[in-house]
């Protein structure tokens, strides 16, 4: 059996009384998201929580030129205080919480992400607001 690392596993019918099926699933995955709309409660150990996610919204009006900010450019901004900000926006990611994810990998996950993102690979820009204060790193 060959082993993939992520898989997905979609399942509608209650999680409590289908564990043994769920593992069935997954188990030629490393790392297995379950998405379902029951809620979960699982008591047995074969299944970790580690993330649920909510989508939430809210309606704001802003107006992009009333808005001081500057495009990332790494010969003038602190390249270690952006990595500062993306290990602390991911603080709480199933990628920091899960004690699977071993190795320094959520360091490394989100080093490439803003790597990536400042290559333009992710995203077209990077910009930037300054308050003009350092930030402990």
């Amino acid at each position: 059996m060959v082993i993939q690392y992520v898989g997905m596993v979609y399942y509608q019918n209650s999680i409590e009384n289908n564990v043994n099926n769920i593992i069935s699933e997954s188990s030629k995955f490393r790392l297995t998201y379950l998405f379902t709309n029951q809620e979960i409660g699982v008591a047995d150990n074969r299944i970790n929580l580690v993330d649920t996610k909510i989508t939430w919204g809210k309606d704001i009006t802003l107006n992009p030129e009333n808005i001081a900010r500057e495009e990332y450019d790494g010969s003038t901004h602190s390249y270690d205080e952006l990595l500062y900000l993306a290990y602390l926006s991911g603080a709480y990611s199933r990628f920091r919480l899960d004690r699977n994810f071993q190795n320094n990998e959520f360091e490394k996950l989100y080093k490439v992400w803003l790597d990536k993102s400042i290559k333009g690979k992710f995203d077209d820009k990077i910009f930037i607001k300054s308050n003009k204060r350092k930030l402990e790193v």
